[in-house]
C-alpha cells in the first residue's frame, strides 16, 4: 500500500483498504466489478478527475482490464458529479512524451544533431558539385577522362545521399562507399577502428581528387581542343589561300596574271533555268554589257589596246574581232548575266584556257548535283582582261 501512495502521490490514510481495493480488479472478464460503492465514492471524491493520481491509476487499471465500461466500472464508484475525464488509454502523443527527456519536451535540439545536420547540407552540396565535375568529364571524347567521369557521378551520388538523410535525420550516416571499403579492410583482417578509418580516407579521398584530376584533364582537353580548332581553321585557311590561276591550252601550260584560284561549291543549274539565261544573255544581255562599256568605260578599252573601231563596235553592242564576253561565275553554276559578272576578255589564249579551266573540273558532274572545285575568279572587279597590251597569259616552262 504505501508503495502504490508513493506512485498516487498519496498518504496511505488516503488509500481504501485492500479489502475493498481487491474486488475492483478481478469480477468481470474485461471490466471492473464495483464493489464496495461507499469506499471507492470517498476515494474518488479526493481524486479529481484531472489528479496525477487519478491518471496514474486510470493508466494502472487500463494495463489490468483492457478497457472501461461505464455502466460496470470506473464510473459506477464515482460519484454523480465527479468527471470521468478520458474513457480510455493514454493516446500515443502522452505516451511519446512521457518516454521524452525533459530538453526533448521543452524543444530543444542537442547540438552535436544540429551541427549533423550542417555537415549533412554542406555534403549534400558537395556531392552535387562532384556530380557536375563528373557529367563534364563524361562528355570529354577522352577514355581515362570518361571513366573518372563516370566514377566521380557514382560517388557524388552516393555522399549527396547520405548528406541529405544527415540532413534530415540529424543522425551521422556514412557513405556506402564508406561502408564498402571498410567491408574489404576488415575481411582482409584490419581491426574495426582500423579498418573504419581506412573506409573514410578512402571515401574522402575519392570524393576530392577524382573531381580535382577531372577539372585539371577537363580544362586541358578544352585548352587542347581550342588549339586543334586553331590549327584546323589554320589548315583551312592556307588551303583557301588564292594561288594563281593556271591552266592548260594545247598542251601549254599558263598562269594568268590577276587571277586566283578558289575553293567553290560549284552545282550544275538545272537545263531549263540555263538556257533561259543563256538566251536572255544572247539577245540582250551581251549587247547591253558591251553598249555601258563603250559608254561609260571608254579608257579602260583604250588602255587595253582596243582601237577606235574595235570601240565603235562595242558601242553597237558588237563584238570586236579576237575578243569575247566571258560570265566570271558560269550560268552553268550560279552565275547571271549582271554587268558585275561579266567580262570582255581576249579569246586568244586567256578565253580558252579559262574555258579549259570549267570544262576539267566540271566533267561527269550530273546536273543538279554538285562538287567542291578550284576555280579561276579575278582578284578585283573587272572589265577588260587583259588590261594592257603585253599581259596575259604567260606560259610557264618546266
Amino acid at each position: 500500500m504505501t508503495a502504490l501512495g508513493n506512485l498516487l502521490g498519496m498518504s496511505a490514510a488516503q488509500i481504501p483498504p485492500p479489502p475493498s481495493v481487491v474486488p475492483w480488479l478481478g469480477s468481470g472478464p474485461r471490466g471492473i466489478s464495483a464493489g464496495d460503492p461507499s469506499l471507492q465514492t470517498a476515494f474518488w471524491r479526493d481524486c479529481g478527475a484531472d489528479d496525477p493520481a487519478h491518471q496514474a491509476l486510470r493508466g494502472m487499471l487500463f494495463n489490468v482490464s483492457g478497457s472501461v465500461e461505464r455502466d460496470r466500472g470506473i464510473a459506477g464508484m464515482m460519484p454523480d458529479d465527479m468527471p470521468l475525464g478520458d474513457a480510455g488509454p493514454p493516446s500515443a502523443d502522452e505516451a511519446r512524451q512521457a518516454d521524452r527527456s525533459p530538453d526533448a519536451q521543452s524543444g530543444v535540439e542537442d547540438e552535436s544533431s544540429v551541427w549533423t545536420r550542417v555537415l549533412g547540407g554542406v555534403q549534400m552540396i558537395g556531392g552535387g558539385l562532384e556530380v557536375a565535375a563528373g557529367a563534364l568529364g563524361v562528355a570529354v571524347p577522352d577514355p581515362l577522362t570518361t571513366a573518372a567521369g563516370s566514377i566521380a557521378i557514382v560517388h557524388g551520388s552516393d555522399t549527396a545521399v547520405a548528406g541529405a538523410m544527415m540532413l534530415v535525420t540529424g543522425r551521422e550516416v556514412r557513405t556506402v562507399t564508406a561502408q564498402s571499403v571498410e567491408a574489404v579492410a576488415d575481411g582482409l583482417g584490419a581491426d574495426p577502428e582500423s579498418a573504419e578509418l581506412i573506409g573514410d580516407v578512402t571515401d574522402i579521398g575519392i570524393g576530392v581528387l577524382v573531381p580535382g584530376g577531372l577539372v585539371g584533364r577537363v580544362d586541358d582537353a578544352l585548352v587542347i581542343g581550342a588549339r586543334t580548332d586553331d590549327v584546323s581553321r589554320a589548315a583551312a585557311a592556307l588551303d583557301n589561300v588564292p594561288t594563281a590561276a593556271q591552266g592548260t591550252l594545247r598542251g601549254v601550260r599558263y598562269e594568268l596574271p590577276g587571277w586566283t584560284t578558289r575553293t567553290i561549291d560549284y552545282v550544275r543549274r538545272p537545263r531549263d533555268e540555263y538556257d533561259t539565261l543563256r538566251d536572255s544573255f544572247n539577245a540582250s544581255g551581251r549587247d547591253a554589257f558591251l553598249r555601258d562599256l563603250a559608254a561609260n568605260h571608254q579608257d579602260a578599252l583604250t588602255a587595253a589596246g582596243l582601237t577606235d573601231a574595235d570601240i565603235a563596235r562595242i558601242a553597237d553592242g558588237l563584238v570586236p574581232d579576237g575578243w569575247q564576253v566571258h560570265h566570271i561565275l558560269p550560268l552553268d553554276d550560279g552565275g547571271t548575266n549582271d554587268f558585275a559578272n561579266l567580262v570582255l576578255i581576249r579569246n586568244e589564249t586567256e578565253h580558252r584556257i579559262l574555258t579549259n579551266i570549267q570544262r576539267s573540273v566540271t566533267r561527269g558532274l550530273p546536273v543538279e548535283e554538285g562538287r567542291q572545285v578550284e576555280f579561276p575568279v579575278p582578284d578585283q572587279p573587272m572589265l577588260v582582261y587583259p588590261g594592257r597590251p603585253g599581259e596575259g597569259a604567260v606560259p610557264l616552262t618546266e
